[in-house]
Order: structure tokens, then sequence, then C-alpha cells
């Protein structure tokens, strides 16, 4: 099916394809089942590369690290790494140096959370709630000493009527005292 689905798109003029190693259940599974109960099958993504070498082809799927996705575009034209960069988003802060040879930005995970204060205090301007923003930034420490306290002091704190950019800046402290 898959095979045939993506000789009929491509006829139609589609030349780039995202392709999930992953078989989905509509049915019987929970979101969270299917991420983790069908088995990831690379080998069918490769399978397309393979049989459509003109056309970009795209993973999705189970991948998590730089050495994952290395390892991924030996048989593939680009990889998505989905959650991985939700629940680490420092992770992207490396893919184009380690990946595409770029000079690293010199940066620090506080310099991204400092840039953060002036687009948070204009959306709570705007009537964003703090939490709604800081939500995304939970990941930011993952791996890093303190990281537990930074994601406990926003989690704890971020939603509370009226809590603004002082929460951040004391997640902060809290994540340095831990560290």
């Amino acid at each position: 099916f898959l095979h045939h689905f993506v000789t009929e798109v491509a006829a139609a003029g589609c030349e780039t394809f995202a392709i999930h190693a992953r078989k989905a259940w509509l049915s019987g599974l929970s979101p969270k089942q299917n991420r983790e109960v069908p088995a990831l099958r690379y080998e069918r993504v490769y399978r397309l590369k393979k049989d459509f070498p003109a056309l970009e082809i795209l993973i999705n799927g189970g991948i998590r690290t730089l050495k994952d996705i290395q390892e991924q575009l030996q048989h593939v034209d680009g990889v998505m790494i989905g959650r991985a960069a939700y629940q680490d988003p420092w992770l992207l802060a490396q893919v184009d140096a380690q990946i595409f040879g770029a000079t690293p930005a010199v940066i620090s995970r506080e310099d991204v959370v400092r840039a953060m204060l002036g687009y948070i205090e204009h959306q709570l301007g705007q009537g964003v709630r703090l939490g709604a923003i800081t939500r995304h930034m939970l990941g930011l420490y993952q791996g890093q000493p303190g990281a537990r306290h930074w994601r406990r002091y926003l989690s704890e704190n971020a939603h509370r009527d009226g809590a603004g950019t002082e929460v951040v800046e004391a997640a902060l402290a809290a994540r340095d005292r831990a560290a």
C-alpha cells in the first residue's frame, strides 16, 4: 500500500515524503501506546528511499539523539525528531554543529531563558498565562544538574494568578542552588 501510495502521490507532483516508521492503530491503542507498542520498522522507510531515489524521504519515529539522527541520515534525506525536541530542546542547539558542521553558537541555556523574558513580558501583556509559555521550557535543562528543581519550580508556580517573569527568575535561582 505504502509503495503504491507514494507512486501515485509522486506522479501528482509531490517530491517530499515524511514517513513514520511505526504503523498507527486507529482503534484499540491509546496515543501513548501507539508510540510504544507497534514496532518501529525503519527498513520500510529505507526501502522507499531505495525504490524512489529521486524523492526526498524523511523518517520519523523513535529518533531521540544526535547519534540516532546521524545513523538515520545514512539511509534517508532527513529526520524528524518530534518529542525528543520537546523533551530536550537543547538537542536542537547542537544539530547544526554536529550534523551540518556549522560553527556552534556561543549561547548558554541561561542565555536562552534570559532572552525569553522580554517575549514573556509581551505575551503576559497580551493576556497569555505564564504557564502556557513555560510548559514549553520545562525540558531546557534536561540531563543537567538542577533540572528537576527548574521543572518543579515552574510547574508549581507558573500557573498561579499574576505569575510573571519573577517566577522564571526564581526557577533559575532554584536550579542554580541545586546544581
